[in-house]
């Protein structure tokens, strides 16, 4: 397969369909995905039951016990050695989201767990633990003409002195069926992720900007008793940054380097946009109030 994609900025060759907007192009790819062998031991295994064992910065591996094994390296290359019988559509899962997380971070990206919706001329970003409802709200705002740019894995170019920036992702977001009938949609319409996932996914025909974006905000979702927006600061907003990190999803034996970066990511981030906590009952009826609230917040900082 010679097949070209495109995403985050990238062009990514790959031996699996992605599923996303293919392009054609003669030049080399950013990205290269292929099927090869991976014998490593795994040592490390994190909360979600990801076995993983960094070589290096720049060499991560990764291993679903149900997929195989994924090798990442200087965010250049994704080697992937599936388990047998070979599935794409299992193995196809984790390549948009988490692996594809660890080789933006190798690239010197910060890559964040959430949803981005461009709101007054910059991007919000919407992070919180799974369930928490990022792509709920993103999907929200979207119909209300805010466009999309990224759900799930959120990337943000980072220079130290220069504004952050994120980079779109690719047309897609991810709803659970009671959303998506909220919207008025049929959940019968849309695929599954996957047989054993129960979220839809969407194609973006409209509402998708596929531009980079200056990043305005970013907004930490809560489950509370009352709908309110809170600005936060300091060691709270830093550790706050650091939870929703894609790559502290894999915190043991990090090289010192990688830590380093990390850290250096993370105050910059911090210093340079508000962090904000929105805490809210989880009420579909209260997205309305919820958009008034982001837009006074948006709009505050924008101007």
């Amino acid at each position: 397969m010679n097949t070209y994609f495109s995403a985050y900025a990238l062009t990514i060759q790959s031996d699996i369909d992605l599923l996303i907007p293919t392009i054609q192009t003669s030049s080399a790819p950013d990205i290269t995905i292929h099927f090869g062998t991976n014998s490593d031991v795994f040592k490390n295994r994190n909360w979600e039951g990801v076995w993983y064992e960094y070589k290096n910065s720049e060499l991560l591996h990764l291993k679903w016990d149900i997929l195989g094994s994924y090798r990442i390296q200087s965010g250049k290359e994704i080697l992937i050695h599936p388990n047998e019988p070979v599935n794409h559509d299992n193995i196809r899962q984790p390549i948009l989201g988490t692996i594809m997380a660890m080789a933006l971070q190798q690239r010197g990206c910060i890559a964040l767990h959430g949803s981005a919706v461009l709101m007054d001329k910059q991007v919000t970003i919407f992070v919180a633990n799974k369930g928490e409802g990022k792509s709920t709200i993103a999907a929200w705002l979207n119909s209300q003409g805010f466009p999309l740019l990224s759900d799930d894995v959120c990337a943000m170019d980072y220079a130290n002195g220069q504004d952050l920036s994120i980079r779109p992702a690719f047309p897609k977001i991810r709803l659970n069926p009671d959303v998506l009938q909220h919207f008025g949609e049929n959940p019968d319409h849309y695929p599954q992720v996957h047989p054993k996932v129960n979220k839809r996914i969407l194609d973006m025909d409209e509402g998708f900007c596929s531009t980079a974006k200056p990043v305005g905000s970013i907004c930490v979702l809560e489950t509370g008793d009352e709908l309110k927006l809170e600005q936060i600061n300091g060691m709270d907003a830093v550790k706050e940054i650091l939870t929703h990190m894609l790559i502290n999803r894999f915190p043991e034996n990090q090289p010192l380097a990688l830590r380093k970066e990390i850290f250096s990511q993370v105050a910059y981030l911090t210093k340079s946009i508000p962090v904000y906590r929105l805490t809210r009952p989880r009420d579909l009826e209260l997205l309305p109030e919820t958009t008034s609230l982001l837009q006074r917040m948006a709009g505050t900082h924008f101007n």
